[in-house]
């Protein structure tokens, strides 16, 4: 049995105007929703909280311009990943099997020790070849992951 060592795969996020629609979408409805409720304290606490997340999402995950913000992602050859954030930090993470992989969109979970973090990727937030190479990395490591579990 030959084994090919896998060479590094270097994600580096752009702004996702798609991610951007979605985040003011969602959270637009859900604004709609708490303007159906009675007027009172709770209803402008959870508004403002809603807006607050809005923004920090937006923040953090469109302009990424945050600390904690990540700029870049390497999938490195031991199936680990090297988070670099937007402060210039970087972290060695692992990738959960709560990331979700669909025709629109990415997410892929790490776990950072105790912490977990989340890298929504829209399709316009890569280019193909990067896209399509993610894509399929990510479906060996389901298809080996599933493979092992039934053995």
């Amino acid at each position: 049995m030959t084994i090919y060592a896998v060479p590094p795969l270097l994600i580096q996020p752009r702004r996702s105007w798609r991610l951007a629609g979605w985040i003011a979408t969602t959270h637009a409805l859900a604004l709609g929703v708490i303007a159906t409720f009675p007027l009172d304290l709770t209803t402008i606490l959870l508004a403002t909280a809603v807006v607050i997340c809005a923004v920090h999402a937006l923040r953090q995950h469109v302009l990424r311009c945050t600390a904690r913000s990540i700029h870049s992602a390497l999938w490195r050859s031991d199936q680990r990943w090297q988070l670099t954030w937007q402060s210039g930090a970087t972290s060695v993470a692992q990738l959960t099997p709560a990331t979700f992989i669909s025709q629109p969109l990415i997410v892929l979970n790490f776990q950072l020790g105790w912490r977990r973090v989340a890298l929504p990727l829209f399709g316009d937030a890569l280019d193909p070849d990067t896209q399509r190479h993610l894509r399929q990395r990510l479906r060996q490591v389901v298809d080996s992951t599933a493979i092992s579990a039934d053995n």
